[in-house]
């Protein structure tokens, strides 16, 4: 019998390490978010959604799904919590994908 327990405590925990490991550090995303906030003149710009430890952050809309998949693998557990305020106005501007705070 005991084997049995100790043979299912390993696969959990084989199962626990495998989705850890396809977890993105914060920092990596952040280096694709400012990488993916290059734009040319005239390009669309989105903002990606509020998470617990990251604020909407606008980038072009052609990058905005790669973004968004690799924001659907960080782990906020180990990070600071975001203090967000609602965004608006997101645009290209002097080669950057801008948003400005909006405020009541």
């Amino acid at each position: 019998m005991r084997p049995i327990c100790f043979g299912t405590i390993a696969l959990a925990l084989l199962c626990t390490c495998g989705e850890e490991d396809d977890r993105l550090p914060l920092s990596e995303v952040r280096v694709l978010i400012d990488e993916a906030a290059q734009c040319e003149p005239g390009e669309a710009c989105a903002l990606t959604p509020e998470m617990l430890c990251l604020c909407p952050q606008a980038v072009t809309a052609n990058r905005l799904q790669e973004v968004l998949d690799a924001l659907a693998r960080v782990d906020c557990k180990q990070e600071l919590m975001a203090k967000c305020t609602n965004f608006g106005n997101v645009r290209c501007e002097a080669g950057r994908c801008l948003r400005d705070a909006l405020f009541p």
